[in-house]
């Protein structure tokens, strides 16, 4: 579960702050994730140019984070 090690990056911006519950912020990210995620299973060129061909992707289902 990364969101815990990332949380410190962001924890001091206003955008952040900004959302006051937790869970929000956590879903949020979760969200960005999957959007991220598909944005690179559609595209595999991206892969191809920078050489992760051989990198697997495990997922657990949409919004998983390890």
């Amino acid at each position: 579960y990364i969101y815990p090690q990332v949380r410190t990056r962001f924890e001091n911006e206003s955008a952040f702050e900004a959302i006051t519950l937790e869970s929000e912020r956590i879903r949020l990210f979760k969200e960005y994730i999957v959007a991220v995620e598909e944005a690179v299973l559609t595209q595999p060129d991206i892969l191809e140019r920078k050489n992760l061909r051989n990198i697997k992707v495990e997922s657990q289902g949409p919004g998983h984070i390890q």
